[in-house]
């Protein structure tokens, strides 16, 4: 399944060593301070698997971020600046439906920031170059998911099938007699004629 997504993500990281060129030789120095990044992506993923059990799921996004830069502080000097632009990330996960409503998920995300140049600066007799780079962050997150809205009700059953049409009276005939019987009976025989009047006397 194909779904697009969208995500707000705010994201900070603490600042232990700065990189570049410094004049005692040294490619890079302790530092401290802090980098925050607010980002907005858009993100498109393919989901395979059984929505309703085990799936997997992987894509990529595209979007903005500002990247900011606070005190990062070294032997040599500070830096204190942002940058926005272009942000890009890739995306991994599994996914597993404990319930119609809960999923539990573990998911991996490679996200890449802007581009960060900070330029040439001197400080006392030593010459430092902070090189352009970029926000990069690797994310392993852990997900609790509600499905709202539950799953549709099933469909109510069809309605029974009417009862069959009652079957259609039996043919009948009516006799001389009057009597109405079934036609494939017989009718009763016709009485016997009255006996003949009985003959005069003779005197």
């Amino acid at each position: 399944m194909f779904r697009l997504e969208g995500e707000l993500g705010y994201k900070r990281a603490s600042v232990d060593e700065l990189g570049g060129f410094f004049a005692e030789g040294t490619d890079s120095v302790d530092g401290d301070g802090s980098v925050n990044v607010l980002s907005i992506m858009g993100n498109a993923l393919l989901d395979f698997g059984n929505e309703n059990g085990f799936s997997v799921y992987g894509g990529g996004g595209l979007g903005y971020a500002r990247v900011r830069v606070n005190d990062a502080e070294s032997a040599f000097d500070q830096i204190d600046g942002e940058e926005t632009g272009l942000a890009w990330q890739l995306i991994a996960g599994v996914r597993y439906a404990v319930s119609d409503n809960i999923d539990l998920g573990l998911k991996y995300r490679y996200f890449q920031g802007p581009e960060m140049e900070f330029g040439q600066q001197f400080t006392g007799d030593s010459f430092v170059e902070y090189d352009a780079g970029r926000f990069k962050s690797h994310s392993l997150l852990a997900s609790l998911i509600v499905n709202l809205g539950g799953t549709e009700p099933a469909p109510p059953p069809p309605p029974p099938p009417p009862p069959p049409p009652p079957p259609p009276p039996p043919a009948t005939q009516t006799c001389p007699d009057g009597s109405v019987i079934l036609a494939t009976e017989a009718c009763p025989p016709p009485p016997p004629p009255p006996p003949p009047p009985p003959e005069p006397e003779r005197g």
